[in-house]
């Protein structure tokens, strides 16, 4: 008997196994108690936004901290946090991590707002602490009133450790694939 199948053998979700283990056992540092995503920059935003309260495309992101713990954005707009080009950031080390102590907030001054984080940093991105998308104004936004949609896109693997919180009221993507690139940030902003 002869059994054919159509079926490719796909790589990414071992791969992503692989990292979930690593982190389980230890292998994976968990980032330090205080930090937070670093080397970010603008890189897309949809048509007619403003971006972020830092600013528009080409935008740096860094020496998140303390109070300044909040990013307000307006429409779509993806961030990129660390790989080739990223911006020096003396607070946190590049990609997008958020230690056990470290909150990180997205809210957003009009509706139908999402942000997508993608991590070029070459390692896997890890939440410890919590990841918040919120409709009530903030530190770094008072203008904020929506809570936007939230993303994270990294092909090295996405590590949610045991006390890390994601509060995501109007949704929240987890991409394990690599979406740096021209065709994938503008077909999200479009």
């Amino acid at each position: 008997m002869k059994i054919q199948s159509n079926r490719t053998f796909a790589v990414k979700p071992i791969v992503s196994a692989i990292g979930l283990i690593f982190a389980a056992t230890g292998v994976l540092a968990a980032p330090t108690p205080n930090q937070l995503p670093g080397g970010g920059r603008v890189t897309t935003v949809s048509l007619g936004s403003a971006g972020t309260n830092f600013g528009g495309v080409g935008t740096p992101i860094v020496n998140l901290g303390g109070v300044n713990n909040g990013i307000g954005i307006d429409g779509k707009v993806v961030i990129t946090w660390g790989g080739t080009g990223a911006p020096v950031d003396a607070t946190n080390p590049l990609g997008f991590n958020i230690g056990a102590s470290g909150t990180l907030q997205f809210g957003a001054i009009s509706a139908g707002s999402a942000v997508l984080n993608l991590d070029a940093s070459g390692n896997a991105s890890q939440i410890f602490g919590i990841l918040e998308s919120t409709a009530l104004p903030f530190t770094n936004c008072g203008a904020c009133g929506f809570a936007p949609a939230m993303f994270i896109a990294n092909g090295n693997g996405i590590v949610v450790g045991t006390g890390g919180r994601i509060v995501a009221p109007t949704g929240l993507g987890l991409i394990g694939a690599n979406l740096n690139n021209a065709t994938a940030r503008n077909d999200f902003v479009a």
